[in-house]
């Protein structure tokens, strides 16, 4: 996830293959960053969103997370689409997330989002952080009883979030 070229290395990543943020010997070292960036930036002109989805703290991330001062020019657009996608998703099962952008909850170069948001044309980029809030619900280990409604309330999110977008498109 931190293995693409986007301030690779710089913050919030480690090189040491044993640490969970481990971000690879060099940008786009790994096979599947490799194809994921190759597919994005040849279908640029189809893709209007990208989503990461990940675990865990119930958030709906905003790009930039390598740099809290680094903001995306259509700042106020993620923003308004990711609360309306949060706004659907809380209403399925009342889950409690927050929108935020990336480096607020902890910096981190060399992510997905990041590298589509300053790197392509696809207008739109998120990380969301998956059930459960906190560690000592489950962290990266969703309890079985949760993974259903977690993709129920994350379809609604994901949903809401691509109707918003096709609704305000610039044709």
């Amino acid at each position: 996830f931190r293995n693409f070229d986007v301030e690779f290395g710089v913050t919030g990543t480690s090189v040491s293959p044993c640490s969970y943020i481990y971000c690879g010997p060099r940008a786009f070292s790994e096979p599947e960053t490799m194809s994921l960036s190759a597919f994005l930036k040849q279908n640029e002109d189809k893709i209007v969103a990208y989503v990461a989805l990940h675990t865990f703290s119930q958030l709906w991330l905003m790009p930039f997370g390598y740099d809290v001062n680094a903001l995306p020019s259509n700042l106020n657009e993620l923003d308004e689409t990711a609360h309306e996608a949060v706004r659907a998703l809380r209403s399925v099962h009342h889950s409690n997330y927050r929108v935020l952008r990336s480096a607020q909850l902890y910096p981190a170069s060399g992510d997905a989002p990041d590298w589509v948001k300053k790197f392509t044309k696809i207008p739109y980029s998120y990380t969301v952080e998956l059930r459960p809030d906190h560690y000592q619900k489950g962290g990266f280990v969703l309890p079985e009883n949760q993974i259903i409604p977690t993709g129920e309330e994350i379809y609604a999110g994901v949903r809401a979030m691509a109707e918003h977008v096709v609704k305000n498109m610039k044709l």
